[in-house]
C-alpha cells in the first residue's frame, strides 16, 4: 500500500521527467559545425597529405595519453583561421580519438568541434603528469 510519501515521490518524478522530456522535445537542435565549407573556402595544401605521414612517423603517440591506435595530426592553431601555419611542424600535435579519452576532442577541441583550445601546449603538458606519462 503507497503511503502519502510514496505518493509525493512519485508525483515529483513524474513531474520532473515531464518537465525535462518538454525541454529535449522542444529543444532547437544546435546546427552541426560548417567543417566542410571552412575546407572549401581554404583548400588544403597538395604537401597536406606528406606533411602528415611525416609527422605520425616521427611523433607517432598521442602527445597527452601516449596511445599508439587512432591518431590524427591536429592543429595546435586552426588551419581554417591561420592558413598559412598548416604546414608549419610547430603547429602540429599527435592526439588521439579513442573510445574512453578522446584527447583529441577533448583537448584539442575542448569538448566542442567548433572551439579550439589556445592554452594546448600547457594542457597537454599538465594532463602527460597527471597521467604520468
Amino acid at each position: 500500500m503507497l503511503n502519502c510519501y510514496d505518493i509525493l515521490f512519485f508525483t515529483i518524478i513524474i513531474y520532473t521527467l515531464s518537465v525535462v522530456g518538454w525541454k529535449l522535445i522542444t529543444a532547437k537542435k544546435a546546427e552541426p559545425p560548417q567543417r566542410f565549407e571552412l575546407v572549401k573556402t581554404n583548400p588544403r595544401s597538395s604537401k597536406w597529405k606528406a606533411v602528415r605521414n611525416n609527422f605520425i612517423k616521427t611523433h607517432g603517440w598521442c602527445a597527452v595519453c601516449g596511445k599508439t591506435e587512432n591518431l590524427v595530426v591536429h592543429h595546435k592553431e586552426p588551419f581554417h583561421l591561420f592558413p598559412e601555419k598548416e604546414l608549419d611542424p610547430t603547429n602540429l600535435v599527435t592526439l588521439c580519438e579513442n573510445d574512453i579519452l578522446n584527447c583529441h576532442y577533448v583537448i584539442g577541441h575542448l569538448m566542442e568541434w567548433t572551439r579550439y583550445n589556445p592554452d594546448i601546449d600547457e594542457d597537454i603538458r599538465i594532463w602527460k603528469n597527471k597521467l604520468n606519462r
